[in-house]
């Protein structure tokens, strides 16, 4: 018989190991899956509290954000805010520039679970996942699915984890956000994102409806919302791009890689965490397995011809 969980204290939590913290939480989620969703009146409330720490936050750490544009319409649908994912606060600069309540879709929270912040904005309303654990993201996104029938909203990062890409506007996406729109009938806000120096640019794009779409069209929807995001990012890159291809040094990927370690090193999240966290397809893979057997191969006569470069290109 599977033991009774049991709920433990604010000061118990707080001087628990991070990894008993974690399970602690996963199978508390676990426990009240089947909860209803309450409150939503209330968090609605403390998101303009949020909103105004997150704006006190920014004018301390002088960071600016730009709205390039807001082409959605707020209408009696609940809203899946789907945004690129470009560094560890993008989220926080966005749910303030787009002034709408939205629980945040939360993954691998980590030591946040000791701070503040988690307990600010678990009163805005919040969905953690462990992205690692299989029963962890499921009871998430029928959290998430719930939380939009009752017409509040998800604010989510479909890429799954930090675009480190230096020449890919969008990642592949994960079809989270398209399975909960098309179980709860909500729209799909896509929002790009991008970060030049100190300042945010961001680009709100128009609402996707699930109307033409069948409820077993998760991909085809998900690819339709990467177009969408990857279009909004590119009208950020025409307007505010500020660097010619032919200005790039040589090392160009090298010192986007060596800037994404730092930023890594200074939040004490390990680069391998957002690398084994990318969307890999199909394609991708089988790709790379022919990369990996391509880099071990003796050339011989007998396989030449695959080191040629019409083959290699």
């Amino acid at each position: 018989m599977k033991d009774k969980f049991q709920k433990l204290s604010l000061f118990h939590r707080m001087t628990m190991p991070l990894p008993e913290l974690e399970a602690y939480y996963r199978e508390k989620r676990d426990q009240e899956k089947d909860k209803e969703i309450k409150h939503i009146g209330t968090k609605r409330f403390f998101s303009h509290m949020l909103r105004f720490a997150l704006f006190i936050n920014r004018l301390c750490e002088k960071r600016k954000y730009v709205i390039i544009d807001d082409k959605r319409i707020i209408n009696n649908k609940a809203r899946v805010y789907a945004c690129t994912h470009v560094g560890e606060i993008d989220g926080l600069v966005a749910y303030e520039a787009y002034k709408d309540q939205a629980y945040w879709f939360w993954g691998d929270v980590g030591d946040y679970y000791k701070k503040l912040d988690y307990f600010l904005v678990s009163l805005n309303g919040a969905i953690a996942v462990d992205t690692w654990d299989k029963r962890d993201r499921q009871n998430a996104l029928n959290t998430a699915i719930k939380v939009l029938k009752k017409k509040s909203n998800v604010m989510i990062f479909p890429e799954g984890t930090w675009n480190i890409t230096e020449n890919k506007p969008v990642m592949h996406l994960y079809t989270g956000s398209a399975q909960m729109a098309l179980e709860s009938g909500a729209d799909i806000i896509p929002v790009a994102i991008e970060l030049y120096g100190d300042t945010y640019y961001i680009n709100i794009g128009e609402n996707i409806s699930i109307e033409k779409y069948d409820p077993d069209m998760k991909r085809e929807l998900t690819d339709d919302l990467r177009d969408a995001m990857a279009t909004l990012k590119w009208e950020i890159f025409e307007k505010y791009g500020h660097i010619r291809r032919d200005e790039l040094p040589d090392n160009a990927s090298e010192q986007w890689l060596e800037n994404y370690q730092k930023v890594c090193d200074a939040v004490n999240f390990p680069m391998e965490v957002l690398v084994r966290s990318i969307y890999v397809t199909k394609e991708d893979k089988e790709q790379r397995e022919v990369q990996t057997v391509m880099e071990h191969l003796i050339p011989s006569r007998a396989n030449a011809f695959l080191f040629s470069k019409r083959n290699r290109n």
